[in-house]
């Protein structure tokens, strides 16, 4: 049965980063699957984790120099 992974994959030099969903039966195929269709995306960091509620929060970010 195929489960569903999120991958958040940081992009270079700080400049942001971008969150896919893959569709695969273990977090390795899931991997290969999304390096094999994303091949021009460096890889310096990449976060994978499988999404197993309905509601699931997988990445947050507190600014910690926000000031309003």
């Amino acid at each position: 049965m195929l489960k569903v992974f999120a991958i958040i994959h940081y992009l270079i030099a700080d400049s942001g980063y971008v969150i896919t969903l893959v569709k695969a039966e273990s977090k390795e195929e899931a991997i290969k699957k999304y390096k094999i269709s994303k091949s021009f995306r460096w890889d310096i960091g990449i976060h994978i984790e499988e999404i197993t509620q309905d509601v699931q929060e997988i990445l947050s970010y507190d600014n910690p120099n926000y000031e309003g």
